[in-house]
């Protein structure tokens, strides 16, 4: 679910499914009980802050948080999308080569 909070969107998920990572490929692997809270927050014009904590006593002792900022980039953004050539891009690119220099 999510809220704002002033200036914050705060987005705040649970019910993880056990073996199932958190933002894979970290393979940290979180509990049924586990609480992920994520704020964002705009600081500047080109920044936004984010900034997470997970609370999950069945895994760890104390919540731990990270944060750090997200900047804007000069220029158009592009898709990121998940696809075979994510993994075979190094062969592909090898292969290309190999045939350029033949």
């Amino acid at each position: 679910r999510a809220m704002w909070e002033g200036d914050t969107l705060i987005v705040v998920t649970a019910g993880f499914q056990p073996g199932e990572s958190w933002r894979a490929p970290s393979r940290l692997y979180l509990s049924r009980d586990a609480v992920v809270t994520e704020r964002f927050t705009r600081t500047t014009k080109a920044e936004i802050r984010y900034a997470f904590s997970v609370s999950d006593p069945a895994t760890f002792t104390q919540t731990w948080r990270a944060e750090m900022p997200l900047r804007a980039t000069p220029g158009p953004m592009f898709e990121f999308a998940c696809h075979e050539g994510n993994y075979s891009l190094s062969g592909i690119l090898a292969g290309q080569r190999k045939a350029d220099h033949e």
